[in-house]
């Protein structure tokens, strides 16, 4: 029989981190579901059943002190991490004119900063993996201009592309394989929040006429976290409907 990999999935209780968490559970992983909102992730877990799978921990990424108290309670059950995959995030509308210091400093801390102190600081337990890997969500913004949310966004998005193929490189002799997802516009509550004529013009201007699924999203982090081929490592897989290209 298998042994269960142990996941850690930052920003569990949003659009696309809830399906990538049902998959992981599906696959038979033990997963360390964290984000700020645990009470949507706690009544998640009852309802599901999943309470020998899932320990849901309240971990805030701008404080690298609830980092260290993560990695003390992953590491008081287990002795190494299997996949981490780095799915919080946060997005802001505003222009660039009208992007504050204090709102520019909110989305880089938590988007990269908190994904860089989280690597960081779960690189010993990956590494005792010996097979471990690193999935960061990275968006279509990396790539091409996201005029709908600021500029510290997309920002942070490509940065998260360089620090998939700078980890890939770095950590290659660690056993630790990292990819990066970057889809286009998904089906989630962020979505949403966008003002309904940009909605309506952004589901024009794509090709297949719908959004992406955030089960379509959660289908690719599992093949990268679970799957892919270890020569892989570093690449970004692109999903978004035939709108952007590398």
């Amino acid at each position: 029989m298998d042994i269960p990999k142990i996941v850690v999935l930052t920003g569990a209780s949003g659009g696309i981190g809830q399906v990538c968490l049902e998959a992981f559970v599906r696959r038979g992983c033990r997963v360390i579901a964290v984000d700020m909102n645990i009470e949507t992730l706690e009544r998640l877990v009852w309802e599901k059943g999943w309470e020998e799978s899932v320990e849901v921990v309240r971990t805030d990424l701008r404080r690298e002190s609830d980092i260290d108290d993560l990695v003390r309670v992953i590491g008081e059950t287990w002795d190494h991490v299997d996949v981490l995959v780095n799915n919080a995030g946060i997005v802001k509308r505003t222009p660039t004119d009208t992007t504050s210091l204090e709102e520019w400093n909110e989305v880089l801390a938590v988007n990269l900063t908190g994904t860089f102190l989280i690597t960081k600081a779960l690189h010993p337990l990956l590494q005792r993996s010996k097979q471990g890997r690193i999935v960061n969500l990275s968006s279509r913004a990396a790539g091409r201009p996201h005029l709908n949310a600021s500029p510290a966004y997309g920002a942070t998005k490509a940065a998260l592309i360089y620090l998939t193929r700078h980890w890939a490189a770095e950590w290659a002799r660690d056993g630790i394989r990292c990819f990066a997802i970057a889809p286009g516009p998904v089906r989630t509550p962020m979505f949403d929040t966008l003002d309904p004529l940009q909605r309506d013009k952004t589901l024009q201007d794509l090709p297949l006429g719908r959004l992406i699924e955030p089960e379509e999203v959660a289908s690719l982090v599992l093949y990268a976290a679970l799957d892919c081929p270890e020569v892989m490592t570093g690449q970004t897989f692109h999903c978004n409907g035939a709108t952007y290209w590398t």
